[in-house]
Order: structure tokens, then C-alpha cells, then sequence
């Protein structure tokens, strides 16, 4: 009769009442759904992820790459006095690693059909300046400016003559640099070395 009173007046007064019926058991704590907050932040990170994986490109490996461009080795020996060579005939003779050769000209007028001629077992050639030209008038003349022995030797010994009285030595011990003209890595391996000769 009591209980039927209350749930009338607070039917009545629009009230919503709880009946307690002594069941004490907890919630279920399982969730069945993720918080809207939650599963976008998630979406978001994993679309982010791939987007960025997807953005790094993938280059193929193709292993040593060397280009094919050639080069000389060589002992470059630069003739000071050269542009003042006095009348006469000239012989240059050549020792390198023990190999021997000899060049001859005769000066002045070393251009053209009289050029330096050279032979032996050593490989050398004698660098002119001027030639083009020295036919012209008012010109200044031809030079000797270098002498160049391909094979890069270890030790070299050069001796110039004029009319049989020497005028000029060298003996080289010359330090090469390796020259690779295709990367660090690749052939061919160039040595490339400097001296002078002077001749009086």
C-alpha cells in the first residue's frame, strides 16, 4: 500500500524513480564502441604514415658506374730558354728507366718540314710554340717549350748538345699524381708528373 502510494505521486509528479533491488554488481566494463575522438586521431595517423612511406622513392642499385673518357700519362719537362735558342744544331738525348733516345733540330727554323725529329726506345716529343706564325712578318719566333715522355718514367736523364758542346741536363726523380679521369674507382689510372730543363 506504501509502495504503491509513492510510484503514484511521483507519477503524477513526473518524476522518475529508481528502484533499488539490492543487485550490487558492477557495470559491464567492456566497451562495445571507440569514442569518435579516438578513432579519428588513429585514421588520421595511419593515412599520415602511409603517405609519407609512399612519398620516399626507391632508387635502383646499379652498382659501380664509370664513364669512358681516356687520358695520357706523362713526363712533362718544360724547356727554360727555350725562346732563346742560339744558331746551331741541336741533339737531345733521352735515358729513361733504362731505355734510350735521342731527338735532333736545328735552330732557328725548327718549324714545319723541320721540326724535331726523334727516335730510340723512348717514346718523347718536343712540345713548339709559335710555328703558326713565325713565317709572318714582324712575328716573334718560334720556341722550344716542352719536351713530353708518355711512358712516365721513374727516373729520366736528359741531356741537350748544340753543335756537340752540352748546354743543358736534367736528372729527374719526378713525383707523379695519379690522374682517373672516370671517378675514383674506375680505370684507366693516369700518371702525370712535372720538371724543368734549362738550356744556356
Amino acid at each position: 500500500m506504501k509502495l504503491a502510494l509513492v510510484l503514484s505521486v511521483a507519477l503524477l509528479s513526473g518524476c522518475v524513480v529508481t528502484v533499488d533491488d539490492g543487485d550490487k554488481s558492477p557495470p559491464d566494463s567492456t566497451p562495445t564502441d571507440v569514442a569518435p575522438a579516438t578513432a579519428t586521431a588513429t585514421a588520421a595517423a595511419t593515412v599520415a604514415a602511409t603517405a609519407s612511406a609512399s612519398a620516399q622513392p626507391t632508387l635502383p642499385n646499379f652498382g659501380k658506374v664509370c664513364t669512358r673518357a681516356g687520358c695520357t700519362g706523362a713526363l712533362n719537362v718544360a724547356v727554360e730558354g727555350g725562346d732563346k735558342l742560339a744558331k746551331g744544331k741541336y741533339l737531345i738525348e733521352i735515358e729513361a728507366d733504362g731505355k734510350k733516345g735521342s731527338c735532333t733540330f736545328a735552330a732557328p727554323g725548327f718549324c714545319g718540314d723541320k721540326a724535331p725529329k726523334c727516335g730510340g726506345d723512348v717514346e718523347v716529343s718536343v712540345v713548339t710554340a709559335g710555328c703558326d706564325k713565325a713565317s709572318e712578318k714582324g712575328a716573334a719566333p718560334a720556341v722550344i717549350s716542352e719536351l713530353k715522355l708518355p711512358s712516365s718514367p721513374k727516373a729520366a736523364t736528359i741531356t741537350v748538345s748544340r753543335d756537340g758542346k752540352k748546354v743543358g741536363e736534367l736528372k729527374s726523380a719526378p713525383q707523379y699524381k695519379e690522374v682517373r679521369p672516370n671517378g675514383p674507382d674506375c680505370d684507366p689510372v693516369c700518371k702525370l708528373g712535372d720538371d724543368k730543363l734549362t738550356v744556356r
